[in-house]
């Protein structure tokens, strides 16, 4: 994508200041692009892991639950 958008930019009739200020404007829209994909990405993956740990907090609780109850079943 962004080596088409750089060729499309070079073979255009423009000036070499203007195509190098649409470069910069090319790249940094790209660059904003990563960065909100990236940005979506880890909160996703932090959305994740969060579950995660949820659900390994209950499986502990449950965990020490039954251990308790044979515990307590076995000692009456």
């Amino acid at each position: 994508m962004l080596a088409g958008a750089v060729v499309g930019i070079l073979f255009a009739p423009d000036s070499g200041k203007a195509t190098r200020k649409k470069i910069a404007r090319k790249t940094s829209d790209l660059k904003d692009s990563l960065e909100e994909t990236y940005d979506q990405f880890v909160d996703e993956i932090s959305q994740q892991v969060g579950k995660v740990a949820d659900k390994a907090k209950d499986l502990i609780d449950k965990g020490r639950s039954s251990v308790e109850d044979i515990t307590d079943a076995a000692s009456s």
